[in-house]
């Protein structure tokens, strides 16, 4: 493999091993609006939603299509890229970050409709995506489709999107409490890309692309306390026509049969708020030092980077951040490098397909993103006690990264019970989740 291209010195390394078009590109596309998306985060905090210019430049740079297939026009961005693209725009702010990845699993999606379909959904090359993982809705069966009603709640990205990915079960009764599918228990239908079509209860499950017009936004995140600029809110669609078409099911074959669509889960989707938090450690580390690099103290005139205590924790956030961030993408780069031998990885003996990442392989990559998760945590929360009093004031940088990267670990820890999973795998031993 080819060494890595690096950022300027102090900075996290550049473009992934082994992807150099759409590494190079991808990434370089984040990079330059990176200064928009920060500068709009004011907004988005007061309005609990992305303001209108970032979605635009986020749209513009083909963010929103990260993942889908180039027959739509999207990057197709192998993991390691998507990882970097999701750090770096985490860095500027990571509600745009998760948004970003959330609309990956429309991108996802399109890998398995039909052109007729596709051309719908993806006709505004600078459309935007929203997802929920709840099967909270329901769908009748009607000539053509089906008639969709539901309430979603937590739908990241639902006050910007111009569709919406929501799960629905089949002929469901219409009072079925909300089901969180997103457990990687192994149970089909249980995680977006991991073998979905039915849910925990066997019922049918399809995921309804359903357009923006069809949908009721209930402003239910507007008293977030982290990642607010999500527009997180409720999402009700009432006796909404979904056409078969775009009522996905992820046990169908895949259209756009190529390597980063064979991918499960935790490969693909699971491990981007690993990379996210990454980024709201390296923005929190920079004002930090920023900061203490002008700051005196009131109480003896003196400047706390001379303090020790400081000096060694800007050290050792250095230290671990980088670490976590190689460390994750070299596990993301040997996932991808099986799953595609044009990455590097060794053909099947067909010599079309590559023989697809191990358990082992899928095990580290998770143990990794769960790795950078706690450094950031971590790491973040260190950089506020650090830094000057005025951290303490609402919308202070470091007050804002210490909200946001708790946010990013309240949804970790929902599926953070593989990391259990992920050692018995690396002992030798089958692993219990599908997702791994």
């Amino acid at each position: 493999m080819a060494v890595n291209p690096s950022r300027p010195a102090g900075d996290r390394p550049g473009a992934p091993h082994g992807d150099a078009v759409d590494g190079a590109d991808a990434i370089g596309a984040a990079r330059s609006i990176a200064a928009v998306v920060a500068a709009g985060r004011p907004w988005g905090e007061q309005h609990a939603r992305l303001a209108p210019e970032v979605v635009a430049a986020l749209g513009e740079a083909g963010m929103f299509r990260l993942v889908a297939p180039r027959e739509v026009g999207g990057w197709e961005a192998s993991p390691p890229t998507q990882l970097a693209v999701y750090e770096e725009l985490g860095a500027a702010d990571p509600s745009a970050a998760w948004c970003v990845s959330n609309a990956g699993v429309a991108g996802r999606v399109a890998a398995y409709l039909d052109d007729d379909a596709r051309a719908v959904v993806f006709a505004d090359p600078a459309a935007s995506y929203a997802f929920s993982n709840l099967v909270a809705g329901t769908a009748v069966p009607v000539d053509g489709g089906y008639r969709v009603s539901g309430r979603w709640s937590v739908v990241s990205g639902a006050a910007h999107a111009d569709w919406a990915v929501l799960g629905a079960r089949i002929e469901a009764p219409a009072a079925a409490p909300e089901v969180a599918p997103g457990d990687p228990d192994g149970v089909p239908g249980s995680v977006p890309g991991g073998d979905l079509g039915r849910g925990s209860g066997g019922d049918a499950v399809r995921w309804m692309l359903v357009p923006a017009a069809e949908l009721t936004v209930e402003r239910t995140w507007a008293d977030a306390s982290a990642m607010r600029a999500t527009g997180s809110h409720t999402v009700v669609v009432t006796d909404a026509f979904v056409p078969e078409a775009l009522a996905h099911a992820w046990e169908r074959p895949v259209r756009a049969d190529r390597p980063l669509y064979r991918l499960r889960f935790t490969s693909v989707t699971g491990t981007s708020a690993a990379a996210i938090s990454l980024g709201v450690l390296r923005s929190a580390l920079a004002e930090l030092t920023a900061a203490l690099s002008q700051y005196r103290s009131s109480l003896d005139d003196a400047t706390p980077r001379d303090w020790p205590n400081v000096q060694l924790t800007v050290a050792e956030l250095t230290a671990s951040s980088r670490a976590a961030w190689t460390g994750l993408l070299d596990a993301a780069e040997s996932v991808w490098a099986a799953a595609d031998p044009g990455a590097g990885g060794a053909a099947a003996p067909d010599g079309v397909h590559g023989g697809g990442p191990t358990a082992a392989q899928r095990a580290a990559l998770f143990a990794a993103a769960d790795h950078a998760v706690q450094v950031s945590l971590g790491g973040v929360s260190r950089a506020f006690v650090c830094g000057t009093s005025a951290v303490l004031q609402r919308g202070h940088v470091l007050e804002q990264a210490l909200r946001d990267v708790h946010g990013m670990a309240v949804n970790w820890e929902r599926i953070r019970r593989m990391i259990f999973d992920s050692g018995r795998v690396l002992l030798g031993q089958d692993p219990r989740f599908r997702a791994l």
